[in-house]
Order: C-alpha cells, then structure tokens, then sequence
C-alpha cells in the first residue's frame, strides 16, 4: 500500500501537537510544531511524493523558522541524503516512516538563521497575533488608520532584531496549538 501525505500527517498529529498547512512565504508547511521553546517545521515527502519542489520548500521555510525535518519513507533515505547535499541545506533533521508505521529519526535538525527575514516571520501571524507582538515588545501598539495598518505594524515589527522577532511571533503562534483556549 502507498502511503500519501494525509497517512504521514495523521500519525504527526496523533504523535504532536501542532499547526498543519501553514503557508510560509511561497511554500506551505505540512506540519510545525512549538515545543519545548522551539518551532519545528515537518516538510513530508511520502510514498507518492517526489523531491522536485523540496529546495525551494526548504529555503521558504527557513526564511520563518530555524529547524526543519524531512519527513519520508525508509526508502527514500539515500535519495534524500543526496539532494541535500546537493542543494548544501545539511542542517535539515530526517524523520523516516517504517513498514510497520514507527517513526524513526535519523538525523537532528540543526538551528540555521541566515535565511530569517521579517517579512516572512509577520506574515505568519494574523492581525491580533502582530498586535500582540507590537504591544509585548515596544508596550503599545502603533496609532494608523485601518487602511495602513498593516503596513504600520510591519514597519515597527522590522525594528526587532530578528531573532527577539521570531521568538514573539513563536509566542504568538504556539497559542494556536493550546487546546484550552
């Protein structure tokens, strides 16, 4: 039987807790998790995936987030270990799903933060999120019209240094995981 994305995402979910289909830049992540005061994106290639989007996938993510994992089958693992180090992006963590459905890690994701910028970190968050970063960080939020919002908030969230930036919005994202709200 061939697994697709849904089975992989399924057996994440029952094993994490997180937020699944989270666009990031261009790309959407198919599982991230906020544990233990960090943020794990889970990109999964399944049984009936191919690698041909995954550099421009992982690039996307790491533009907001510092650790990704790969999530494949056991038998792609060669396949995968080649692509990147040919695409040089070393730091990904590798998850593989056995034929008896146990996950096993075969490699730690390692902490990258040359790709982080604002913009992809702000356009993770919605409007109340942002706000609530806006107030945590500068203890108000900015005066602007509904029109230029947006906007304003961006401009004052850019002034962050981007990894107290990406902490904030983490902060923020995490309370979508928390099943007592």
């Amino acid at each position: 039987m061939r697994k697709n994305e849904q089975y992989y995402q399924n057996i994440l979910c029952n094993t994490l807790t997180g937020v699944s289909q989270l666009r990031i830049d261009k790309s959407i992540a198919d599982f991230v998790t906020f544990e233990n005061n960090e943020a794990v994106v889970y990109e999964i290639k399944s049984d009936v995936d191919n690698f041909s989007r995954l550099e421009k996938q992982l690039i996307n993510y790491y533009k907001a987030f510092s650790k990704i994992i790969v999530v494949i089958p056991h038998y792609k693992l060669q396949k995968l270990y080649q692509l990147l180090g040919k695409f040089n992006l070393i730091d990904v963590g590798i998850l593989t799903l056995d034929n008896d459905n146990v996950f096993y890690k075969e490699s730690e994701p390692i902490t990258y933060t040359q790709l982080l910028n604002h913009e992809a970190i702000f356009k993770l968050l919605r409007k109340y999120e942002y706000s609530n970063v806006l107030l945590k960080n500068f203890g108000s939020i900015p005066e602007s019209s509904q029109v230029f919002y947006f906007r304003t908030c961006f401009k004052e969230f850019c002034k962050i240094p981007i990894l107290k930036a990406q902490e904030l919005a983490f902060n923020e994202l995490r309370k979508r995981t928390d099943i007592s709200m």
